[in-house]
């Protein structure tokens, strides 16, 4: 099964230094607004329901 949290931590990291990156030219401050807007969005979300994550037991940890 995909490691979800894993994939969001890294594409909200390339997302943030891609933002960060983009600080100095006024051509991309809709793309720069729309990215953070994004990213804040995302961190609500995972704030709110991260501990709504359902977590599976693995296949070791069934009973007999």
């Amino acid at each position: 099964m995909p490691d979800y949290e894993r994939m969001y931590h890294i594409l909200c990291a390339a997302a943030s230094k891609a933002v960060d990156q983009m600080r100095g030219a006024p051509e991309d401050n809709m793309a720069r607004m729309t990215l953070l807007d994004a990213l804040h969005e995302a961190e609500e979300v995972y704030i709110r329901e991260g501990d709504m994550i359902i977590k599976f037991p693995s296949k070791r940890a069934k009973s007999s």
